[in-house]
């Protein structure tokens, strides 16, 4: 489903499209079947649209949000491609196809550093190094050792959240402390919007949905509740009400 938070932002996704178009544009049409492939993906569809609220909150200016909301948008697209190469297919077409797939998902962990540096947000380096590292190791985890579905969401789904929620506090010149508090948040937050589209896990999405706020609220002025507020609205509204359909 779409959220209705994401269209509230119609806008700056638009804008974000743009950034997003120029920032692939020597392979704009050679990502097509893959963009396609990703265009109902659940993560897809509400990554970017928290990315930029949790960074827009923090009181950093629009473009760098937009800028940096387009670098998690790759990265999940990088991510996603390189999910889709299998090792148990046989023939020479295939085997091109999953060389491209490698090819391109790699340039894209590589784009990925570049834009930081455009962005003069290159102090974030060593954490998207450190983020794409957690993020091989839990598809390793899970497709060549067996790991599980939860171990996986988190090391490749709720990372990126809690990143963002970290890179922002790291960019907004909070303490340790409170960045900490920012990662923990956006942990939390990832594994319930991860959660949300598995029927059996709506109570459990209910109670990271809570821990976040509760993490992300104490302390914080009214921008980032201003900003913040409807994405948990929402998916609090929606939660609860499968908990009392699943009651009943």
């Amino acid at each position: 489903m779409v959220f209705q938070f994401t269209r509230d932002l119609s806008s700056e996704l638009l804008d974000m499209d743009e950034v997003f178009k120029a920032s692939i544009l020597p392979w704009w049409q050679e990502i097509q079947t893959y963009l396609e492939l990703i265009r109902l993906d659940h993560t897809w569809r509400t990554l970017p649209a928290v990315v930029f609220s949790i960074y827009r909150s923090t009181g950093l200016n629009r473009e760098f949000c937009i800028s940096m909301a387009n670098i998690f948008k790759i990265l999940y697209l990088s991510v996603f491609i390189h999910e889709l190469i299998k090792d148990d297919n046989e023939g020479q077409e295939y085997n091109q196809d999953m060389q491209f797939s490698i090819l391109i998902g790699d340039y894209m962990f590589g784009r990925i550093l570049a834009l930081l540096i455009e962005a003069e947000a290159d102090m974030l380096l060593p954490i998207f190094a450190d983020m794409i590292c957690e993020i091989n190791e839990g598809m390793v985890n899970r497709y060549k050792l067996g790991g599980s579905q939860e171990k996986f969401v988190e090391s490749t789904r709720a990372s990126l959240y809690k990143n963002a929620f970290l890179t922002a506090a790291n960019c907004a010149g909070k303490n340790v402390e409170e960045q900490e508090f920012y990662r923990q948040a956006g942990y939390k937050l990832g594994m319930a919007i991860e959660f949300f589209k598995e029927e059996v896990l709506r109570e459990e999405a209910l109670s990271c949905l809570e821990a976040s706020e509760k993490l992300l609220n104490p302390g914080q002025g009214g921008r980032i509740r201003t900003l913040m507020e409807p994405i948990y609205e929402e998916m609090r509204s929606l939660l609860s009400a499968g908990s009392k359909l699943a009651a009943v």
